[in-house]
């Protein structure tokens, strides 16, 4: 990731670039790879690595964040031309800042594997902060079966929708880019199935076609992989 460097800009959007030096000349130049073709007024951008994935992250004036693939192989990408919006999501505020931070291993036992994911942690500017972090597909899914029936199995706060909340605000979507929690979790949701009692929880992991045990043993690994220290 030395070589890569990532652009926000109010009135052009964002951009992906390469830094390549010219060699005996001492000519170092940034090369264009690839931009989001509608532009949207990005504020802040940053990487999000899982392995060898790369999404790249931008937070546009609205609070919204905003997910991409770069992927010249893709014939929607115009040889990789134009970055392919994944999602957009609404973080609820208007950020501030946005800092890169490595996730935790799952465990402090020396075997554990070395985490090589890298997520990103946002400040707001009504004093709040959020993790932003890439899932293993299966935990995804898991988590998101969860998600949407704790939505609609426990009481919400006034009786709104937690999916309607996380909605882009002044956005349009790109084709194949999703709206709302199709493709983010939203934690203040997810984090609800700790408050459920034993048999709520059991009940609840039955329905997703999974066991309270794995569940848990998902979401302490999330939450463990959003340590700072």
């Amino acid at each position: 990731m030395k070589k890569f460097v990532l652009s926000g800009d109010s009135m052009r959007g964002i951009h992906f670039l390469r830094w390549l030096d010219q060699g005996n000349d001492s000519r170092k130049v940034l090369q264009l790879l690839s931009h989001d073709f509608s532009k949207p007024p990005i504020h802040h951008v940053q990487f999000l690595i899982d392995g060898s994935t790369l999404t790249i992250m931008g937070v546009d004036m609205f609070g919204n964040i905003r997910t991409y693939a770069f992927d010249p192989s893709d014939p929607d990408s115009f040889k990789g031309k134009k970055l392919l919006g994944r999602a957009v999501f609404c973080s609820g505020s208007r950020v501030s800042r946005v800092g890169r931070i490595t996730a935790k291993a799952p465990s402090d036992s020396p075997a554990a594997t070395v985490s090589h994911r890298i997520g990103v942690c946002l400040s707001t500017y009504d004093a709040s902060l959020g993790m932003l972090f890439p899932l293993d597909e299966t935990t995804f899914k898991r988590l998101q079966s969860l998600q949407n029936k704790l939505i609609t199995s426990v009481i919400q706060v006034a009786g709104l929708n937690p999916h309607k909340f996380r909605q882009a605000k002044y956005a349009d979507t790109a084709p194949g880019e999703a709206q709302g929690s199709e493709k983010i979790l939203d934690g203040s949701v997810v984090w609800k199935y700790l408050q459920l009692t034993t048999e709520e929880q059991n009940d609840m992991a039955r329905l997703i076609g999974s066991r309270r045990e794995t569940v848990l043993k998902n979401l302490r690994a999330l939450s463990r992989s959003m340590f700072i220290y």
